[in-house]
C-alpha cells in the first residue's frame, strides 16, 4: 500500500515537470541583462562573477518560479540602492 503511494507520486511529479513550458533563450541578451541588473555583483555563472548569490550557471531546478524570481530582484535592487548610498 505505501508502494502504491509512492509510485503515484513520483509519477505525478514527473507529469507536472512535464507540463511545464520550455522557454527559448538569447544568451546574448541574457548575459547584457545579467550584467546590465548587476546580477553579477552576487551570483556567478560558472564561478565568474559575484560569491554571495548561488552560481547560476548550474542547473537552476523548476522551483524557480516567475513570482520567485521578480521578488530576487526587488530585494536586489532594494539592497543596490541602500548600498550605493
Amino acid at each position: 500500500m505505501i508502494l502504491r503511494g509512492v509510485i503515484c507520486v513520483l509519477l505525478q511529479l514527473g507529469v507536472q515537470a512535464a507540463l511545464l513550458p520550455v522557454i527559448p533563450g538569447d544568451s546574448q541578451r541574457g548575459e547584457k541583462l545579467f550584467e546590465s541588473e548587476r546580477c553579477v555583483q552576487c551570483h556567478s555563472i560558472d564561478g565568474k562573477g559575484g560569491k554571495m548569490g548561488p552560481d547560476l550557471g548550474k542547473r537552476i531546478d523548476r522551483s524557480f518560479t516567475p513570482a520567485l524570481l521578480a521578488s530576487t530582484g526587488r530585494r536586489s535592487k532594494a539592497r543596490g540602492s541602500r548600498n550605493q548610498s
